[in-house]
C-alpha cells in the first residue's frame, strides 16, 4: 500500500507529535517512514555489509537476529522519546534500502541525524534525496533551524555528501569511543535554516 504524508505542507509539528504519531514522508522515488520489524530482512541486508559498517558503530551482522535486536533498540528508543529511525522506502518495490535517525532534539533548536544505506544503491542519490526531505521537514514543519550531521573523519563519502547539501564544517571531536576499544576522531558539520542546500 502506498504511504501518503498525513499532514499539510504548512502544519507546524511539535516534536512530541513526532513521537507520538511519526507522519510518513515522500520524495520523488522514496517514502520515508518509521522502521519496523517486519523490515528486519532488508535492514540484515544493509549491514551486513563490512563496507557499510566500516564507519558505524555497530559490527557487521551475522544473522537477522541482530537486525531485529537493533529495530527493537529503535523502538525502545522511540517510545522513551529519545530518538527517530525513518526507513527509507522505495515507491516502486517497498523495500527499505536504508535508514535517516534524528536524535539529540532541542525544541525550536536543534536535531542530529545520523543515516546508512544498502551498499547496492550507493552513488545513485538516494541518500541526497532522503535527507533533502528530511531538511525541508525540519526546517518548514518542526521549525527547527540548525540540523547537525556526524561522522568518522575517515568517512570522505559522508563528508562529501554533508558538503554537497550545504553543511558546514563545525566541531571536531578526537578519541571517540565509537566502539568498544575502538578510538576514531569525528567530524560535526552543520546546516542552518538560511543554508538549505537547494
Amino acid at each position: 500500500m502506498m504511504m501518503h504524508e498525513n499532514f499539510s505542507p504548512e502544519a507546524v509539528v511539535t516534536i512530541s507529535d513526532l513521537f507520538t504519531n511519526l507522519p510518513a514522508l515522500t520524495s520523488d522515488r522514496l517514502v520515508l517512514r518509521q522502521l519496523h520489524s517486519k523490515d528486519a530482512q532488508d535492514y540484515y541486508e544493509i549491514f551486513s555489509d563490512d563496507e557499510v559498517t566500516r564507519y558505524y558503530d555497530v559490527d557487521t551482522m551475522t544473522s537477522i537476529e541482530q537486525a531485529r535486536a537493533l529495530i527493537d533498540r529503535h523502538d525502545a528508543h522511540y517510545r522513551n522519546r529519545v530518538s527517530i529511525r525513518y526507513a527509507l522506502e522505495l515507491k516502486e518495490t517497498g523495500k527499505v534500502i536504508g535508514t535517516i535517525g534524528l536524535y539529540n532534539f532541542k525544541e525550536a533548536e536543534s536535531v542530529e541525524i545520523g543515516f546508512d544505506l544498502n551498499r547496492r544503491y550507493w552513488k545513485q542519490g538516494y541518500m541526497t534525496e532522503a535527507i533533502k526531505r528530511i531538511i525541508d521537514f525540519t526546517f518548514q514543519n518542526l521549525r527547527i533551524y540548525t540540523v547537525y550531521g556526524g561522522f568518522l573523519k575517515a568517512n570522505t563519502a559522508s563528508e562529501n555528501l554533508m558538503k554537497r547539501l550545504g553543511f558546514k564544517k563545525g566541531k571536531v571531536a578526537d578519541d571517540v569511543e565509537i566502539k568498544p576499544g575502538v578510538f576514531e576522531t569525528v567530524y560535526f558539520y552543520r546546516l542552518d535554516g538560511e543554508h538549505t542546500g537547494e
